[in-house]
């Protein structure tokens, strides 16, 4: 399976680089392909050319998963882009790309935010599977 992973990149803690490394690695030892991003895409690249490797990436994956930080602008464009292509995917061929939550913060429920909408249009991945 390809699985496209949203973390944040740009100003990444030091502690949350090693847990997205680490649910990494596990995904593939259990054989499945992962665009990580901090790994797969040059960052020093311009804006554009980072987004269009993401979209590719993103284009061609079975699943999209997310660890979700909500301080990341990045994140949110990559939602914006995973959600686009979940509608786009079952109108086209009858099933929607899954986007599955591996971790994020405060849910909240009260006010508008992608933190809300991320925890109503993902399913969380049980904490054994993390």
């Amino acid at each position: 399976m390809k699985i496209y992973l949203i973390h944040k990149v740009r100003g990444a803690s030091s502690d949350s680089i090693k847990f997205a490394s680490k649910y990494v690695s596990r995904l593939e030892k259990a054989g499945h392909k992962v665009h990580f991003p901090i790994r797969d895409v040059e960052q020093d690249d311009d804006s554009v050319a980072i987004c269009k490797k993401h979209r590719i990436a993103m284009y061609l994956c079975d699943e999209v998963h997310v660890i979700w930080d909500e301080s990341s602008t990045g994140s949110h464009f990559d939602l914006g882009m995973a959600y686009m292509l979940s509608f786009i995917q079952g109108e086209m061929f009858g099933r929607e790309l899954p986007i599955k939550i591996v971790q994020m913060g405060k849910i909240k429920t009260k006010n508008k935010s992608y933190t809300d909408f991320l925890s109503k249009i993902g399913k969380r991945i049980p904490d054994g599977e993390r």
